[in-house]
Parts: C-alpha cells; sequence; structure tokens
C-alpha cells in the first residue's frame, strides 16, 4: 500500500476534556510510584538482571526482537570523561543541552541553581564505574528533585511520532522509487562501467596553505587566517580540462573523513580540494574539551565555511596556470558537504539564512527530536543582516547527512537553482530523515535534484573512530557493529554518476542516476533507494514535518 498520498498525522496534542485530564493525573501517579519503587530496587540489583526482567515483565506478549531492543536500551549506558563533560556544559552548545534536559525536573523552591546542580548530578554519575545509563540514572537521582512527568510523557509522544514519521517517510521513498522505475526502461547496468571501482587514473595527495580573506561581522572584525587544505588529483593530469569538486567537512570533523570519496572522484579525473574549517574541525573540539577553547564551534563559521572555499576557490584560480598548466575548470565546479558541510554547499548554492523562521523554531517547547537545532540554532547568535555567501562558481551539490532545514527554511533553499543531489541514512538521530532530508528535498525548485536512502546508515559511521579522533573519552556499551556495509560503495558510486552527470554534462552518466541502477546496486539488508524530482509531483501531501508545523499547543 503506497504512503505517497496519505496526509501526515500531526504529533499529539493536548487533550482539553476533563475525563482524559483525570486519566492523565493517575497515570502520572502511578509513574511516580513507580520511579519510587524502582529506586529501591535498583540499590539492591546488577544492571542487566533487571534490564532483562522489567522487559521480560512489560513486554510480556511482544515478540523476542522487541524484547532484545528493550534490553539494548535499558543497559546502554556511556562512560564519560567527567572533567571533558565539565567543559562541555560551559559551552554555549552545552548550556542549550542542559536547559533542555533541565525542562524534565521541577526545581524544588529553595533550589536557585537548579541548572547548576543538575550538572554536578550528571558529572557525578559520569564517575560511576558503571557508566551512566537510564537505570543508573534513576539508581542516583536525588529525592529532592521531582520529574516533570508532563514534559517526560510529550517527550516520549515526540519520540513515537518521530519513528512512526520516519517509517512512513522510508516507505514514501521506496514506494516513489519502484513507481519512477515502473515508468522507465530497465538498463542492463552489468554491461556498463562499475562507478563503484576506482576510475583509470592513479591519484596523488598533496597539500598547500590558502589565504583567507578578512572577515567582519557586524562591527568586529576578525583577522585573517591561513586555511590548510589537502588536494587530491588525478596523477597524470588528464589532456582535457580537469573538473573540481570542494569537499567540506562536517562539525568536529577534518578531511580524512570524506577521503574515500575524494580519492575515487580523484581517479575518475577530477582535482578534489579538502579545506580544514578551522573554527569547527576536530582540533576546535579537541581544545574545548582541555578548556582551551570556550566553544565546541566558532559561532561565525556559519559565515566563515562558505568564505573558507570561496578563497579556496580563488587560490586554485591562482595556481591554476602555474601548477595545473591551466587545466583546472574553475567556472563550474562541484561541492560536497557532510553535515555542517552540507548547510556549507547549501550556502554556496545561494541558500541564505532566514533568522526570523530559526528564531520560531529554536523557541519551541522542549521536547523537539530534531538534534541538529543544537547545533542550527547557534546561528541566532550572529549578527541579523543578509550574508552574501553565494558563489557563481558552484554548479552542483551533493549533501550527505544534510542539516539545514530551520536554518534556511523553505524560502531560503528556494534560492537554489544548480542540481542537488542529498545522501541520507534511515538511522541519523541526529539529523533525522524526516525532518531535515525530505523536507529539504521537497522545498527545492530546481530543475534537477535528488534524494537517495540507505537503509540502516547513521549519522556517525565509526563512533570508535571519532572518538579516538577527537580524544573524546567516551564509549557506549554494549558496542553495536554493522560489520562491513555497502554504503561507501553508494556514496562514491552516486558522486561519480551525478557529478559525471551534471557537472562535465557527460549524457551516458544520467543513466546512472535512476532507481534502476540504485535498485541493482542495493544489497540487502543495507537497502538502496533513489528518487528524483519526478516524485515530486505525484505527491499532495508532505511526508515530512517542521518543527514550527508540529508545535504543541500548551
Amino acid at each position: 500500500m503506497a504512503h505517497t498520498n496519505s496526509p501526515i498525522d500531526p504529533p499529539p496534542t493536548a487533550s482539553k476534556s476533563a475525563s482524559k485530564r483525570a486519566a492523565l493525573q493517575q497515570f502520572k501517579a502511578l509513574v511516580l510510584q513507580i520511579v519510587r519503587w524502582t529506586k529501591g530496587f535498583l540499590e539492591l540489583q546488577k544492571l542487566p538482571y533487571i534490564a532483562n526482567k522489567a522487559c521480560e515483565i512489560y513486554l510480556r506478549d511482544a515478540d523476542e526482537a522487541q524484547r532484545a531492543r528493550c534490553r539494548r536500551i535499558l543497559q546502554t549506558r556511556l562512560e564519560l570523561n567527567p572533567a571533558q563533560l565539565r567543559h562541555f556544559f560551559h559551552t554555549s552548545m552545552g548550556k542549550q543541552l542542559l536547559s533542555w534536559f533541565g525542562r524534565f525536573f521541577h526545581p524544588t523552591s529553595d533550589d536557585h541553581n537548579h541548572l547548576h546542580h543538575l550538572q554536578d548530578l550528571l558529572v557525578q554519575m559520569a564517575s560511576d564505574p558503571e557508566g551512566l545509563s537510564l537505570l543508573s540514572f534513576l539508581r542516583r537521582f536525588p529525592d529532592t528533585q521531582q520529574l516533570n512527568l508532563d514534559q517526560l510523557l510529550f517527550t516520549a509522544q515526540r519520540v513515537e511520532w518521530l519513528l512512526k514519521e520516519t517509517e512512513t517517510t522510508i516507505a514514501t521513498i521506496r514506494d516513489s522509487s519502484i513507481a519512477e522505475m515502473s515508468q522507465t526502461t530497465a538498463i542492463a547496468f552489468a554491461s556498463l562501467p562499475d562507478l563503484r571501482q576506482p576510475g583509470q587514473f592513479a591519484v596523488k595527495q598533496l597539500t598547500f596553505t590558502a589565504a583567507r580573506s578578512p572577515r567582519s561581522y557586524g562591527s568586529d572584525k576578525v583577522e585573517a587566517r591561513s586555511l590548510q587544505v589537502v588536494c587530491y588529483q588525478p596523477d597524470p593530469l588528464p589532456s582535457k580540462p580537469i573538473p573540481v569538486v570542494i569537499q567540506s567537512h562536517g562539525f568536529a570533523s577534518n578531511p580524512e573523513d570524506l577521503e574515500p570519496y575524494a580519492r575515487h572522484l580523484a581517479s575518475y579525473g577530477y582535482l578534489v580540494a579538502a579545506p580544514w574549517h578551522p573554527g569547527s574541525d576536530t582540533e576546535q573540539v579537541r581544545r574545548m574539551l582541555t578548556g582551551e577553547a570556550a566553544e565546541v564551534f566558532q559561532l561565525t563559521e556559519f559565515v566563515d565555511r562558505p568564505l573558507d572555499i570561496h578563497d579556496l576557490l580563488d587560490d586554485l584560480e591562482r595556481r591554476n596556470a602555474p601548477e595545473f598548466e591551466s587545466k583546472l575548470n574553475l567556472t563550474a565546479v562541484g561541492v560536497v558537504g557532510y553535515s555542517f558541510g552540507a548547510y556549507t554547499a547549501f550556502a554556496l548554492a545561494g541558500a541564505n539564512i532566514q533568522f526570523d523562521k530559526l528564531e520560531l523554531a529554536c523557541g519551541l517547547t522542549p521536547g523537539d527530536t530534531n538534534l541538529s537545532l543544537l547545533l542550527q540554532c547557534q546561528a541566532l547568535g550572529l549578527p541579523r543582516q543578509l550574508y552574501h555567501l553565494r558563489d557563481d562558481r558552484v554548479q552542483a551539490i551533493l549533501a550527505l547527512d544534510t542539516v539545514g532545514s530551520e536554518v534556511f527554511g523553505q524560502a531560503g533553499i528556494q534560492k537554489i537553482q544548480v542540481p542537488v543531489m542529498l545522501i541520507a541514512g534511515s538511522q541519523d538521530p541526529i539529523a533525522p530523515l524526516a525532518l531535515e532530508q525530505m523536507r529539504i528535498f521537497q522545498w527545492l525548485t530546481t530543475n534537477h535534484h535528488y534524494l537517495a536512502l540507505m537503509q540502516g546508515k547513521s549519522h556517525v559511521g565509526d563512533m570508535q573512530r571519532f572518538s579516538r579522533t577527537l580524544d573524546l573519552q567516551i564509549k557506549v556499551l554494549p558496542q553495536v557493529k554493522l560489520g562491513v556495509t555497502p554504503f561507501e560503495q553508494y556514496i562514491q558510486a552516486l558522486s561519480v554518476a551525478f557529478f559525471q552527470g551534471h557537472l562535465t554534462h557527460d549524457p551516458k552518466a544520467l543513466a546512472y542516476l535512476s532507481p534502476h541502477y540504485t535498485a541493482y546496486l542495493s544489497r540487502t539488508p543495507f537497502d538502496l533507494w533513489l528518487i528524483s524530482q519526478a516524485s515530486r509531483q505525484d505527491w499532495r501531501h508532505q511526508p515530512g514535518a517542521s518543527a514550527i508545523e508540529n508545535r504543541e499547543v500548551a
């Protein structure tokens, strides 16, 4: 049964009927009794035993898969470095998260430092040898604090709504991909070049430093700093013009995280340049974790990142003749952006910040399930002005795990008029599919735009590597390993097809930009689907929903 034409159920709203209010009060009283009983019971038992028994009792009629998921949630624990956690809580993002978490508790009448005490409690819990988990939190929770059950229930309802909405969105994309396939002729891709395999060129890596232009924000002027760049180029240089792609890494990341995709494109004759964004890279986060930096990332990165790439393109123009035999085509450049880098790509393609829209989204009742708002809402600290970040040299963008629906809004996204490919994962808790990538896809008005969805892909592919890179002393236990996945090959193949089709305008590449090709690549259980702008013509209702449209009425 297709989901594309069914209206989206809004998230639950508060009932005004007296009977339902009375039932809710009884339920909350029962929950408080259970919490008090559980707290005493936890003092005497080990967490795995409790998790197993709790799931066995409360999910008696459920299947084993649901009980296993219940046990996994209750037993999941974090091992955190208390000092690093305290440094994080002193940042703007940390204070925002702490404030959000604090809404789940009622401060006592004499507790004038409610959030400070909550911060101390969490830092203390981080020192627990057993780690921080839902059950250990209940065990250590002080009797002087009272749970805000209204907020807890509201948030639980929102999470449940998002899970259902994500399933609906996945089904919509799957069904639309199948529908697009039925309207086009199948192609024997086994007899065509395999874009998952490297191209004909060897790859040469080099690094250089590019100058950053002086920046000003309102009345503040910032001293220019150099920009470190790693470059991947075909070796030897092709005789024909060389297409250029710029990569923009994500928050708390660096160019190495996107290196496999850069090398793959370079093997097909592209020059790929990847800058370090110094205000939001791994080094910035490392400095925050040791107390050397006051913020997780610099606020000006919303402007600096696009300007960094503008400066990098200027630098490549100066290097073109002496270093690249004037072969670089810098009039039509592609950009690959991951997460915060996707924001960067959108800004370069013409999207601009919609401060009024963002302010509304960030002022909603806490309980919103879009964690990327922790990043997006930081843009409200910028001086309110129109930032001209568009670079006309950027003619195609590929966005991975996109962040930006609220900071740009529909009005900002619709200013983009170059080909766009969005690549998303079905299990992204940071930038949820239904609230980020799907909404942005629906807002695009450019003639060529695509959305590829990978079943099972999350926002951070390798949490252990992520932690090591940042010197982040954190463990998520028990660790869940997916094993070998085809996600990297999916992205490599789609990126070659997209840029060949819309940057070098190779008509043969357009055949790969079809759901027939993603069906050919797809490997169960990591299914891959692709839809294009053609699917939007058949939709009468939005599968995604904005935070503002879904605001709970108090």
